[in-house]
């Protein structure tokens, strides 16, 4: 049987940080428009931040070249990020096409160390760990979501089932 990981990564979530204190809202649609209690926590915690220089400046430039959709996600997939010291690396190249979105790989690599700059003189790794709790009521929130019993019966018309292999409901 397969199963589903449900996790918030620390990748992922500073990356999220930085794009919510760029012009990525105003230039496409903000990242959430729910004023929770979580996000008043980013603001509260990472507001001296907010202009860094580095990696909010150069997102938004990045953003600019065509660095949207999946291609953050991409980027954010080849880091390692410690928790412990702040420190993000690259870990392997991103897509090909990640790269050229933004004009080649060195664009890429120094957002990756405007990144861990970010990360380590906001200490992201304690804005996180202080943060598990949270992070554990969202992670139960979406399991509880997703818990079985997720099959469910739809007739379909021979043709269909046919076309999808379908060969037996249970």
């Amino acid at each position: 049987m397969q199963s589903l990981q449900v996790l918030i990564d620390p990748r992922l979530e500073l990356l999220s940080v930085i794009q919510f204190f760029s012009d990525y809202g105003e230039k496409y649609r903000p990242l959430t428009d729910f004023d929770s209690d979580y996000r008043q926590a980013v603001v509260a915690y990472f507001s001296d931040f907010k202009e860094h220089g580095g990696a909010v400046t150069l997102f938004g430039q990045l953003v600019q070249a065509g660095f949207n959709f999946s291609y953050p996600v991409d980027f954010a997939f080849s880091l390692t990020f410690d928790l412990q010291s702040n420190s993000l690396l690259m870990q392997e190249p991103v897509a090909k096409s990640t790269a050229e979105r933004v004009g080649g790989a060195e664009q890429i690599e120094q957002f990756a160390r405007e990144m861990a700059d970010f990360a380590k003189q906001s200490d992201f790794g304690l804005f996180y760990k202080e943060n598990r709790e949270t992070y554990r009521a969202m992670i139960d929130e979406v399991q509880t979501k997703l818990a079985p019993p997720l099959i469910f019966s739809v007739p379909l018309p021979p043709i269909l089932a046919w076309i999808m292999g379908v060969t037996a409901l249970f």
